[in-house]
Order: C-alpha cells, then structure tokens, then sequence
C-alpha cells in the first residue's frame, strides 16, 4: 500500500479474488482502515520515537531523485 494512503480508500487487485463460474478468478477489493488509539501509553510513544528516528535516516527516492538529474 502507498504511503500516505488515506482512510477508507479501496484498492482493485486484478485476479486475486473469487473465482467465477467459468473457472477464472475475479478481482480482490480491498479497504483500507486504520484505527488510531486515542492515547498512548510513555511505551507507545518511545516505540514510535525510536521508529521515526530510524525511518528518517533512509530515503528510499533518493536513488530515484539522483538518477533523473
């Protein structure tokens, strides 16, 4: 799922569903939800400090944004 992608957005993934009465399968819906807790307790909140800390030291564009210069 793309980063950034919002509450209540629905992604088509082609084939991966049901199969249909002819034996091919049809496509997979799926919703994106997320639930946020509405508080967090000082470990949760250390847990997401470090994550943070540790995501911002890669950039997974850079080689993209390098490579169209």
């Amino acid at each position: 799922m793309p980063a950034g992608t919002p509450n209540g957005r629905t992604f088509r993934v082609r084939g991966r569903g049901v199969a249909k009465g002819n034996g091919q399968k049809g496509d997979l819906l799926a919703t994106i939800e997320v639930q946020v807790p509405p508080m967090l307790n000082d470990e949760a909140q250390q847990a997401l400090r470090t994550f943070t800390d540790v995501a911002h030291q890669s950039n997974p564009r850079a080689d993209l944004l390098a490579s169209n210069r």
